[in-house]
């Protein structure tokens, strides 16, 4: 076993609801050789999260005194000790949509597919407000005994989800289809766009877990606190 950690911890429980709601919309017109298609969307995300799983103490032998971690186990000494307070977070955002779209038929032979999609970038904001950032020589105001540079949201310039959203992203796409000989026996197609994914909400747990949202306890080399028998 050697210098090998062992230890114990629970992980139980680990509350976590994730939701997600998309509505959608679209018309369609079609003149001539065009084929137009206008729509958007709007999409909700949030999480709820209620997590005591850290609040159980969690112990590492590894070997520090008996230079075996199982014995260190056996002896009940244990190379530290941790524990966390409970943590728990709402993140949240709702993202608008909007595109545009014309299947362009060229000639026979060739069809254009144009696309733009606007899909701007929403911050997710936490709806309990367990969110922090660091701001070079900023003082807080919210929590004034923060060290400097720790900020929340209520602090000036500091928005709630603690960091700006970017409203003129716009995502172009275009492909084609061209029938090569004109036969219908044969085809190229290509095609090019560019796509944004969103940030899942549960991204925000990280910073929930941070002080003063959550304290959190490190013992290193404790005294011997407990012993342990085992009955065989």
């Amino acid at each position: 076993m050697g210098h090998d950690d062992i230890g114990s911890l629970s992980r139980w429980p680990l509350n976590q609801l994730r939701a997600g709601y998309q509505y959608s919309d679209a018309a369609n017109w079609t003149f001539g050789s065009h084929n137009l298609s206008l729509g958007g969307d709007l999409r909700q995300q949030y999480t709820d999260q209620s997590q005591t799983f850290q609040t159980d103490a969690s112990l590492t032998f590894n070997g520090t005194f008996t230079k075996n971690s199982l014995a260190d186990f056996l002896v009940g000494r244990m190379s530290k000790i941790t524990q966390q307070s409970y943590n728990g977070g709402k993140p949240a955002a709702t993202t608008p949509d909007l595109f545009a779209e014309d299947d362009w038929k060229i000639s026979p032979r060739l069809t254009l597919n144009l696309g733009l999609r606007w899909e701007p970038f929403v911050p997710l904001h936490d709806r309990l407000d367990r969110v922090s950032q660091y701001r070079a020589g900023q003082q807080s105001t919210a929590l004034p005994n923060a060290p400097i540079g720790y900020v929340f949201p209520g602090d000036a310039g500091v928005p709630s989800n603690t960091y700006p959203g970017r409203w003129g992203v716009l995502a172009p796409r275009v492909g084609f289809a061209l029938d090569v000989f004109g036969y219908g026996l044969t085809s190229l197609r290509g095609g090019f766009g560019i796509y944004n994914a969103s940030i899942r909400s549960q991204a925000l747990n990280n910073l929930s877990t941070n002080l003063p949202m959550r304290t959190r306890w490190l013992l290193a080399r404790p005294l011997v606190v407990s012993q342990i028998r085992i009955a065989i």
